[in-house]
């Protein structure tokens, strides 16, 4: 779309940009321009600038070759075209076959163009890496590095390269490997929901050991005030019978003094009664 200010309106009306478009339509800001590839009606490899009327880059189609799936990004602020190229034949030094055996009649190499903009004669680097069957290719970008991902045949494949391209890891069948991830991220979650059970099964048994602990506190509590009280009690009877021991010695002597008076009478009884009984006498002789 091509977008004019018309009297302070902004008027947008579609325009050409190519004539010679077939498929696979990809593209990019960079250096504020707008880079754009595909794919042409001759099975050619194009990258162009609504700019200019000429490709910045054309990788012309030739005999036994077939370009598929162009992806331009930027890496590293640098302009990457990325494309699979399907050949008749393949030398086997130095290539890597995923998914296959050497025997197949087409293999799909992975190729790249670093900066396809600066030169139409830039130089196509191959990864050495062949699929047996055509392939989808997206970058990944994260903090630390550049993935390349492949899906071929409903299964996918990550490189990890450096910024030469130099391949640094790679990662075959990665939806096996994130199905494998994923059963180990199930088995961890299901052992860390055992965990949790176990976790709230014993913080349901600590309550309650907390619970018994301040019965029991409290049981304690209570005991030691009976204990007080009958210490209390106790203090109150020792005091009782201090007094009770002191009544009993004031009786004690009441009645050692009571004995004295009355071996006392009786002595003067007897004497009275002697006296008596030899005055009987007495008279009785006369």
């Amino acid at each position: 779309m091509l977008t004019r200010r018309i009297q302070g309106q902004l008027i947008s009306r579609p325009i050409l940009l190519s004539k010679d478009y077939s498929s696979s339509l990809n593209a990019v800001m960079t250096d504020d321009a707008l880079y754009y590839s595909y794919v042409d009606i001759n099975g050619s490899l194009c990258v162009r600038i609504p700019s200019l009327k000429e490709p910045v880059f054309r990788l012309d189609n030739c005999e036994n070759h077939k370009y598929l799936s162009p992806c331009l990004t930027l890496i590293n602020k640098r302009l990457v075209l990325l494309f699979c190229d399907c050949v008749n034949d393949i030398k086997k030094s130095g290539n890597t076959v995923l998914n296959g055996n050497d025997s197949s009649e087409n293999k799909y190499r992975i190729k790249y163009v670093i900066s396809p903009q600066k030169s139409n004669n830039a130089l196509t680097s191959d990864l050495n890496i062949n699929f047996p069957s055509a392939v989808q290719i997206s970058i990944i970008k994260t903090c630390s590095d550049i993935l390349l991902c492949i899906c071929c045949d409903g299964e996918f494949h990550l490189l990890r390269f450096a910024d030469d391209f130099s391949i640094i890891s790679y990662c075959p069948d990665t939806q096996n490997v994130l199905k494998t991830k994923d059963a180990q991220i199930k088995q961890i979650e299901e052992k860390l929901a055992d965990t949790n059970t176990l976790i709230k099964t014993m913080k349901t048994e600590i309550a309650n050991k907390d619970m018994q602990i301040e019965a029991m506190k409290n049981e304690i509590v209570n005991k030691d005030i009976c204990l007080e009280t009958t210490k209390t009690e106790l203090v109150g009877r020792d005091s009782q019978i201090e007094n009770i021991k002191k009544e009993l010695s004031i009786r004690n002597a009441q009645i050692e003094s009571a004995k004295i008076q009355y071996n006392e009478l009786m002595d003067v009884a007897t004497r009275y009664k002697d006296e008596a009984t030899k005055w009987r006498m007495r008279l009785a002789s006369k």
